[in-house]
């Protein structure tokens, strides 16, 4: 992505990652299948709507204006939240039960399964774009690239928002007079603004929803797919602290869980007689016992479900085993929630009379009943590390000297700037991200040199007899040694952070410098505290004088 274009043009630095493979798994996802079938001679399925609503959201970087009236003036707002609604059709042939004015008068791009690309032929416009909103939808922002979309104007002037209006009311953004013949823009991950827009699905099938449905007579219901089920951390007493770089640090992450924070959704999460919407979360239960294998739900959930959701979700691009792992948990988790939570009570109008006291709403039948086994929790190999660190050093030597080129006008500040960088700047930030991920993957158990139940020395398990903590505790406190913000680590340091006894994280920390410990969990102290046994001073610098001049010259940080 950073390569010249076909003409010569210079490239555009668009995101860290390289995200031009997204453009290629877009061109496959809407390629003809293998078996050479027309789209338009397949039969229609019986279980998907006529006319499919799909309502992709995104985040418009061009923003959104509107003008709020008042008695005597206007005040002027506006938002980068942002949607694309499409309705395919000849996929299904299912019809509603009910109309549905909300979605009616909404304008939708319509997409023809029958317009799909054949053989010898490129994805037409409509489906090409429709790919490219989809990437849009995901693309997180500086990590991959944002994506430049068309929208006619009048669609924002015709289009429906999920909340109640007065009859006859109708929301029209404030657009400044332009003779262009669409509404050009660049887009980032919608779930920067809104993660969960259920609002737009409930609207959808449900028209103008007031109340929500009882057990008894429910006919529809939402179902929510939440990929990510660890809340966002709340910060310890002190955190972030008054200095100006620790309140600009903790401001991106604050502004954008308050965009997705929906005060409305607390009314009716609280109600747990609803049957009109459920949730499908990543769930990880190991039976420790033979026991407690019989046990059911009964056996406490992992801390962590996903593989993929170290770094903030981005952990899936360290491993395909992740990406695997996650795949199938997800498959048994679906099937559990089919088997024991999607169910309607005895008395519901469906199934009133039947010989039961819950119905599941979709059985499982066939293969589908197979149990599906649990996955094993993924470790990534220290080879495979090594390599993800090369590949990450490689990205970022194209990326620096591009961003310098790009931003600095003077050849001599341009000069200065690199030799800065390679001397003084390119090290440490190669070690900064290479320790932030590998702490990350320490902290949850999945670097291959982690311990398990079967592989715990004595001495460790021991402790953890003794103090009835968990080995997921361990983890954590070896993976704060990793942390790059500090040299050094004290049991109040990480107590603060981990939220753990101090008494435990000091017993820990004497345990981990063991020599039976691996080398990734392994701790070496002095009397400045705790680090990771790699992150040790170099024989050298342990000499006594050696030791005060450096701690003179560097100032190591201790927490």
């Amino acid at each position: 992505d950073l390569a010249d274009g076909p003409n010569g043009e210079p490239p555009v630095l668009r995101s860290l990652l390289n995200a031009s493979l997204l453009e290629d798994i877009k061109k496959a996802a809407l390629a003809p299948p293998d078996d050479h079938t027309a789209p338009a001679a397949r039969s229609r399925l019986p279980f998907v709507a006529e006319n499919l609503h799909v309502y992709i959201t995104i985040s418009n970087m061009r923003g959104i204006p509107f003008k709020v009236g008042f008695a005597n003036d206007t005040h002027g707002m506006q938002t980068i939240g942002d949607r694309i609604h499409y309705v395919v059709t000849d996929l299904g042939d299912s019809k509603l039960p009910q109309d549905n004015n909300w979605v009616k008068s909404d304008t939708g791009i319509s997409l023809s399964v029958k317009d799909l690309p054949r053989q010898n032929g490129g994805p037409p416009g409509a489906w090409d774009t429709y790919g490219t909103a989809a990437l849009a939808s995901g693309a997180f922002p500086l990590g991959l690239a944002s994506r430049e979309l068309s929208i006619p104007w009048g669609d924002y002037d015709t289009r429906s928002y999920p909340m109640p209006l007065p009859k006859g009311v109708q929301i029209k953004p404030a657009f400044p007079d332009t003779k262009a013949d669409n509404f050009v823009f660049q887009s980032v991950d919608g779930g920067v603004v809104n993660n969960s827009p259920f609002d737009y699905a409930q609207y959808a099938l449900c028209d103008n929803p007031s109340k929500p449905a009882r057990g008894e007579d429910t006919d529809q219901a939402i179902l929510i797919v939440a990929p990510f089920p660890e809340p966002p951390d709340f910060p310890p007493e002190g955190k972030p602290a008054p200095a100006f770089i620790a309140i600009l640090r903790a401001l991106v992450p604050a502004l954008i869980n308050q965009a997705r924070f929906r005060p409305h959704d607390l009314v009716t999460a609280v109600d747990r007689e609803s049957h009109d919407r459920y949730m499908i979360a990543p769930r990880r239960r190991i039976p420790r016992t033979p026991e407690s294998a019989s046990a059911g739900d009964t056996v406490p959930l992992e801390r962590y479900a996903i593989a993929c959701g170290l770094l903030g979700g981005f952990g899936g691009f360290l491993d395909e085993k992740f990406r695997a792992h996650d795949f199938q948990l997800g498959r048994r988790n679906c099937q559990q929630f089919l088997r024991r939570t999607f169910m309607v009570p005895a008395n519901n109008r469906i199934v009133r009379g039947m010989d039961m006291s819950e119905r599941p709403v979709i059985p499982l039948l066939g293969s589908a009943a197979d149990p599906v086994p649990q996955p094993r929790w993924p470790r990534i190999s220290g080879k495979d590390f090594d390599r993800v660190c090369n590949h990450m050093t490689v990205r970022l030597d194209k990326l620096v000297p591009k961003l310098i080129e790009d931003h600095t006008l003077h050849w001599a500040w341009r000069r200065l700037i690199k030799i800065g960088w390679s001397r003084f700047g390119r090290s440490p930030v190669i070690e900064l991200v290479r320790l932030t991920m590998l702490a990350d993957l320490i902290r949850r158990g999945q670097f291959d040199d982690s311990v398990d139940e079967t592989t715990m020395p004595e001495r460790l398990r021991h402790l953890l007899e003794k103090s009835g903590r968990e080995l997921e505790d361990v983890h954590a406190i070896a993976g704060e040694l990793n942390n790059p913000s500090f040299d050094f680590r004290t049991a109040q340091g990480i107590e603060r952070k981990t939220k753990l006894p101090s008494g435990f994280i000091e017993a820990t920390l004497q345990t981990l410098t063991d020599e039976s410990i691996p080398v990734p969990l392994r701790a070496w102290g002095n009397d400045l505290g705790y680090t990771a046994f790699e992150r040790r001073p170099s024989h050298f610098k342990q000499w006594r004088l050696v030791r005060r001049l450096d701690r003179w010259w560097s100032a190591p940080s201790v927490d």
